[in-house]
């Protein structure tokens, strides 16, 4: 089964209250979780690994031998350590082949399994498989599943979510049956959206207050304005019980999700217009992030473009940020942040932030929807990345190292290629030799990079077409070594070094002139060693 919908439709809201039922859940929930749920898979735009097939299969297998209502035989042949399961969950065979090692350690093994009496139907459920076609322009993992689908034995089945407008991945999907989360024209979704209004309204006193024969005929209209959108109907419920709506204003705004992030955009900076000049640096940050980023280091990057940035400002700014952020906790779970300043003041320097929903990331960057005045750059927020991570040189972490390669990857052009990139990483002094990979990180790209600079890979066939990436690794890092053997040789050490200078010039130019005294040391050290001039500087003021 799929589920589609629009952005905010509730498709992830759907397959978390069905995986991980909470408190307020009710006893259906509950029951189905305990008694039909075998294993689940958020797709998730932060986290590079759930994205990465064969990490999902191994996840599968890992949930099924744990699921107490898989037959006992399955579970037997997962616990031997020699199993033909666990010889299929190799990394290699794995990326090589996907749907060979999902077809040998999950269908054929349950396949093989005898009935159990009163058997009962159990799920697999993964969410968002268009996260896979945003972040890498491929969606793997939604192709394994239409062919492993029809194979599966009668009493499991697949229900996955998928964005509407995805079509890359749609035609890969005809195997399964189609279930719409946002069409109007049925009934049962007209009920459905009524009823959460309804709830919204019963379980708050503020609202129902300003409730009155003319605004109950707006809120009679908004299922209508919403298209189907539970988003949309819960950032303007939320606007009117938090009193940043009055509820005489929902006639007034823009019937589409879209619409309505420029209207709160508006509302909340449109009377501040400066102060939106020193928002947009930290939701550009927000959009390089691959993962929840700490207050701490958020601070710290922004610092990279604003030297003058003091953590009272930084305080002030995620306070006008509140509506547009979350504080993401482990444990798969997310609350909006507050807002009181002086609660941001003491927020934890472990608390992590994200943008609060992913269609808004994408409103940032579409000029048709948030207009010049709102438009934000995510290669802006890849060099800020990058130059703090590079400013940390040998005291990074074997994860921060990734994120690294990255962000340099990003910024990619005709002028800055992977073999400046990489000598860049390694003169900023980062820990590469030491990093050994075990599956492709992140994309292509990042994993190329990482290791033409001296990272190690458990397996070295990482091509759709077989291609081996470990080709230029030992002949750059002898490149490198050359170079700082003849330090003393100015004219050659330009020549030979000419990558360095070009990859830094050009996160200089991205950067603009602060960066220069924030990374001072960092500059000197590597382009005064290469022999290379400072990009011209103005003075600071």
């Amino acid at each position: 089964m799929l589920l589609y919908g629009i952005d905010g439709s509730g498709k992830s809201a759907l397959i978390s209250t069905l995986s991980t039922p909470s408190s307020s859940s009710s006893t259906d929930c509950e029951t189905l979780q305990t008694n039909h749920i075998a294993a689940y898979h958020f797709c998730q735009r932060f986290d590079a690994t759930s994205i990465e097939v064969a990490t999902f299969i191994r996840s599968l297998v890992k949930q099924l031998a744990e699921c107490e209502h898989v037959p006992e035989e399955y579970k037997r042949e997962y616990a031997r350590a020699d199993s033909n399961i666990h010889q299929w969950l190799d990394t290699r065979k794995c990326l090589q082949s996907p749907l060979d090692a999902c077809i040998n350690a999950v269908v054929k093994p349950l396949c093989a399994c005898a009935p159990v009496k009163d058997q009962g139907t159990l799920m697999i459920l993964v969410d968002a498989l268009h996260e896979c076609v945003l972040s890498t322009g491929q969606a793997p993992i939604g192709q394994l599943l239409a062919q492993i689908a029809p194979l599966l034995p009668k009493w499991l089945f697949i229900v996955a979510t998928v964005r509407r407008d995805c079509v890359p991945i749609f035609h890969y999907l005809d195997v399964f049956r189609k279930v719409p989360l946002d069409d109007l024209r049925r009934p049962h979704i007209v009920a459905d959206v009524q009823q959460y209004i309804l709830t919204r309204l019963d379980a708050d006193d503020t609202m129902r207050s300003q409730l009155d024969a003319e605004t109950a005929d707006m809120l009679n209209q908004l299922h209508v304005k919403s298209a189907g959108c539970i988003l949309y109907l819960e950032l303007i419920l939320d606007g009117v019980r938090d009193g940043f709506i009055r509820m005489r204003e929902v006639q007034h705004i823009p019937g589409t999700l879209n619409g309505l992030y420029l209207w709160l955009a508006q509302r909340l900076f449109a009377s501040r217009s400066k102060l939106f000049a020193h928002v947009r640096p930290i939701l550009q940050i927000l959009l390089a992030c691959r993962r929840p980023i700490t207050v701490k280091e958020l601070f710290e990057v922004a610092r990279v473009r604003n030297t003058k940035l003091t953590k009272v400002m930084y305080a002030e700014i995620l306070r006008s940020m509140g509506p547009l952020l979350i504080e993401y906790e482990t444990g798969d779970s997310s609350q909006n942040m507050d807002t009181s300043l002086e609660q941001l003041r003491v927020l934890s320097s472990t608390s992590t932030l994200l943008i609060f929903h992913p269609s808004f990331e994408q409103w940032l960057t579409d000029v048709k929807y948030c207009t010049r005045t709102y438009i934000c750059d995510a290669k802006d927020g890849h060099a800020a990345l990058g130059i703090y991570l590079a400013s940390k040189g040998r005291e990074l972490t074997p994860e921060q190292c990734v994120h690294f390669a990255y962000h340099l990857t990003q910024m990619m052009s005709d002028e800055l290629t992977t073999q400046h990139l990489c000598a860049f990483m390694l003169q900023c002094g980062a820990p590469v030799n030491d990093l050994i990979l075990d599956c492709p990180v992140v994309d292509e790209a990042t994993t190329r990079l990482l290791l033409n600079a001296g990272a190690d890979f458990v397996c070295v066939t990482l091509t759709t077409d077989g291609d081996c990436m470990h080709d230029e690794a030992e002949m750059c890092k002898s490149q490198l070594s050359d170079k700082s053997a003849n330090v003393g040789d100015k004219d050659k050490m330009r020549n030979s070094d000419e990558g360095i200078g070009d990859t830094l010039v050009c996160l200089f130019n991205i950067l603009s002139f602060k960066l220069y005294y924030h990374c001072r040391d960092l500059w000197h050290q590597i382009l005064l060693r290469l022999g290379h001039c400072m990009p011209h500087v103005p003075q600071e003021t």
